[in-house]
């Protein structure tokens, strides 16, 4: 309520009467005792052991009693009899009429629904009846770790930086998973493989291959093709073709999960097997943070420069979760039972099932990716909290849980709420706003996670086929290793990728400009070519010629093009900018004041910085410029000005008309219409100034192009 105005709720605070109070004080203390003690616990379930030591409220009104529960006060045996009978009738009303569905998933909804009683299907209560399950026996037979077990990794507790937990199922994927787990294995990160329950054929595979690491050097007996060897299925003591010198065991660094699931895309399968991988993990040894991966995730940087990051001290005990609400779509995955199917292969919500209620009301509700990088302590919380299992029993019935259980359990929990990071640190591309699964990446792609940043916005990349030959993966992986794996051992070398975004690379190619202190930068796109190529032409005009343009390609394919016919390109489409889309630029032209081209000059003030700070002056030119005469000397000539931009409606521009030095706004009212499309900046504080009021402006209108905020910037003199 506004001020003064009457509030609509109670005021607890306002003085009156004791005679006007709601309740006597002898009611108000049986209420209060009441509340504190009406949830009871009971055990000796024979339909639902699960249930066993669950806590129920007394309060509730339960049908067939005609009363609530305090008010009959049944017998602890009479109460777990109602409940089983309750849950047989669903069991058996679901098998009847849905004989393809999972027993063991039929089994726990059935317990699951008849302990709520407030479901469609079931009626047995108006109001949540569960309480609290106690979760060392309701995921008796879903988690047999969930309390702590010994190491069996012989000798001293091990220290690791990071840990993996590995999910995979397919045996034609075995080759890339070895060289996977090849790349992760430096010494520094425990891996944990868990194997599909129905993949007995490649549990095997890896089961021998681990043994061969194991037993096995990689210094070669055989002679120079032995390391060949190394990479094919056929070199292990299985197949009797080992050409490597045998070596005492020691238990390496990678294991097998001991605990495995039948995995079904959607189901709660997928949560169980990442939660019991933890937990694993941490009983294994001590480590600093968990990475959950795929076969077909491909790393970007080495374990040590991933603890690097993570171990800054202002990311010290948090999580990385990309999470949203989207409660549309969550509502569709809660309310909606779902269960897999016998062969483990599809999840289904049988129709005539009805809905289920969400039964935390002071609970909101995420999505989130499934790949995270969570903590020790973190993981520790999962399994011990009674909120969070709570949380999981009610999850088990949803669809794609894997995608909304870590997020909702830590979020609502206020000693985690604000130590989760909105990131997964994991670059993935989805094609189309209905695709269920990320695409295959290939040499295409490598613009979109960018070399050279001086914190890494991906640690990973997906899905990448090492082993693939259709999108150019060998090309990509090559590109990886140069600009992502190996960048930050080769100190000196630099590639035109990395020019972007790191200084020095930056200042390698520029330093070939035929003048030492400027760069012309023309932005381009594909059908921008054309005139770029007449830019240049134009360009004799100039002394130098085109030999100092930096181009700005807006695609990655122009970008090829103009380095594959030497020319300097510099491509930034991952360019991190709050207000830029994500989305590649339009091949077509594009059109002055249109949201693409709106979009794309935000970028332009971080372009431009970065060149000036490399140490050159910037001339910014749009590719439908065409150059009469040398306009560079009138600048250089005037020391005081900072900044030059096009005024008026002339369509010949020159340094007479429009030139502002940045010490001198210009009232609004006189600010005539800017060209942008010709401009320069100088090297220094003032220049830095105009553009930090550009990059402000921008930010806070997003529909805002670069003409509008010189515009802006011009005119107010506190800004420059």
């Amino acid at each position: 309520m506004e001020d003064g105005g009457e509030s609509s709720h109670l005021n607890i605070h306002r003085a009156e009467e004791p005679t006007s109070r709601l309740f006597p004080a002898s009611t108000v203390r049986l209420l209060h005792k009441a509340r504190q003690e009406h949830g009871f616990s009971v055990a000796g379930f024979h339909q639902c052991p699960m249930l066993d030591n669950a806590v129920f409220d007394g309060m509730v009104y339960l049908h067939p009693l005609q009363a609530t529960i305090a008010e009959r006060n049944p017998t602890e045996r009479q109460f777990v009899d109602l409940i089983d009978e309750n849950a047989r009738r669903v069991e058996r009303w679901i098998m009847g009429r849905f004989a393809s569905v999972d027993p063991q998933d039929v089994r726990r909804l059935s317990c699951y629904t008849a302990a709520e009683g407030a479901v469609p299907f079931l009626n047995l209560t108006n109001h949540r009846l569960l309480k609290w399950i106690e979760p060392a026996n309701y995921f008796a037979d879903v988690f047999p770790n969930l309390a702590p077990e010994m190491s069996l990794i012989p000798g001293p507790r091990r220290k690791y930086k990071i840990a993996y937990l590995l999910m995979v199922h397919e045996e034609s994927g075995f080759r890339h998973l070895k060289l996977l787990v090849d790349l992760l294995d430096d010494g520094e990160a425990i891996i944990l493989i868990h194997v599909d329950h129905r993949s007995d054929a490649l549990y095997r595979k890896i089961d021998d291959w681990i043994r061969w690491k194991e037993t096995t050097t990689l210094t070669p007996e055989g002679g120079a093709d032995a390391d060949a060897d190394a990479d094919n299925d056929d070199a292990s003591p299985v197949n009797g073709q080992n050409r490597f010198r045998a070596k005492q065991r020691r238990v390496g660094n990678v294991f097998l999960a001991r605990y495995r699931y039948s995995n079904i895309w959607g189901h709660i399968s997928l949560v169980y097997t990442q939660l019991a991988g933890f937990w694993e993990l941490q009983d294994l040894a001590d480590w600093d943070y968990v990475i959950n991966l795929s076969n077909y995730d491909w790393p970007l940087r080495r374990n040590a420069a991933i603890h690097r990051v993570l171990s800054q001290e202002k990311y010290a005990g948090k999580v990385w979760i990309e999470y949203w609400a989207d409660t549309q779509d969550l509502a569709e995955r809660f309310f909606r039972p779902h269960m897999g199917d016998k062969k483990h292969t599809a999840t289904f919500h049988p129709p005539d099932l009805g809905l289920i209620a969400w039964p935390f009301p002071n609970w909101k509700a995420y999505k989130h990716h499934q790949w995270m990088i969570l903590t020790p302590e973190c993981i520790g919380f999962l399994r011990r909290s009674r909120a969070a299992l709570n949380l999981l029993a009610f999850m088990d019935h949803t669809f794609i849980p894997d995608e909304s259980f870590f997020a909702t359990a830590l979020i609502n929990m206020p000693e985690w709420r604000n130590r989760i990071i909105n990131d997964k640190k994991r670059y993935l591309r989805f094609d189309g706003s209905d695709a269920a699964h990320p695409s295959w990446l290939g040499w295409n792609d490598r613009h979109l996670f960018p070399p050279g940043e001086k914190e890494p916005s991906y640690f990973f990349a997906r899905k990448l086929n090492a082993l693939g030959d259709y999108f150019g993966e060998d090309k990509l992986l090559a590109w990886i290793r140069v600009n992502h794996l190996d960048m930050e051992t080769s100190s000196t070398d630099c590639t035109i990728e990395q020019a972007p975004f790191r200084p020095e690379c930056l200042r390698m190619l520029l330093a070939s400009s035929p003048h030492p202190a400027e760069v012309i930068v023309v932005p381009v796109n594909r059908a921008m070519l054309p005139l770029v190529a007449n830019l240049r032409c134009s360009l004799r005009n100039v002394r130098g010629g085109a030999a100092h343009i930096v181009h700005w390609s807006l695609d990655a394919e122009t970008h090829d093009a103009l380095t594959a016919q030497g020319y300097t390109s510099l491509y930034m489409q991952a360019m991190k900018d709050e207000n830029a889309s994500a989305r590649a630029p339009s091949p077509h032209r594009l059109l002055r004041h249109s949201p693409e081209l709106t979009r794309l000059s935000h970028h332009k003030p971080s372009l431009i910085r970065k060149i000036l700070t490399a140490g050159y002056d910037v001339w910014f030119l749009d590719a439908d410029t065409v150059v009469l005469q040398d306009f560079r000397s009138k600048a250089v000539a005037v020391p005081e000005m900072d900044v030059a931009v096009g005024m008026g409606e002339a369509t010949a521009w020159s340094l007479s008309v429009g030139q502002t030095p940045v010490s001198a706004a210009l009232p609004a009212a006189q600010v005539p219409r800017i060209a942008t499309g010709i401009m320069f900046f100088r090297q220094g504080v003032r220049t830095d100034r105009f553009l930090d009021a550009m990059q402000r402006y921008m930010k806070e209108d997003p529909a805002l192009d670069d003409e509008d905020a010189v515009a802006r910037v011009l005119a107010e003199k506190a800004a420059i």
